[in-house]
């Protein structure tokens, strides 16, 4: 009964379930919510689901990596894979960038315009004449 709990935060849109096929009894858990997992049963979700708990696709966070405001710490994104998200998250992203940044994706997008699509460097451009205008 001294088995060491692990704590997991479901940090998804909604509600997720984790599903130990058996091997334990299901658990469930709201956004924001917490999973009391043993080292056995949180060894089967690495085992059987890697893709929740690290990459692209993480949903659970072990309590431990997040900050005091419960949001998990950033992971910065490399110029590639913020490019080769959907076109609609890269403009929003775009509209939210201070200066720096946008000169930073914009050296990326010119030197990689092979895989960076036109309207992308149009937004960044507009981002970037948008906030010039601001700055006078």
């Amino acid at each position: 009964m001294g088995e060491k709990e692990i704590v997991l935060v479901n940090k998804s849109k909604g509600r997720f379930t984790i599903n130990f096929q058996g091997a334990f009894a299901n658990k469930h858990a709201v956004k924001d919510g917490k999973f009391y997992l043993t080292e056995k049963e949180y060894d089967f979700v690495k085992s059987t689901y890697p893709q929740i708990l690290e990459g692209k696709t993480k949903r659970l966070y072990l309590e431990s990596e997040l900050d005091e405001s419960g949001k998990a710490e950033s992971v910065e994104q490399t110029d590639k894979e913020f490019f080769a998200q959907h076109h609609n998250t890269v403009k929003k992203a775009i509209s939210q960038m201070d200066e720096t940044e946008l000169e930073q994706k914009y050296k990326y997008a010119r030197l990689h315009d092979d895989e960076v699509s036109a309207s992308i460097i149009k937004a960044i451009e507009d981002r970037m004449l948008e906030l010039g205008k601001k700055g006078e």
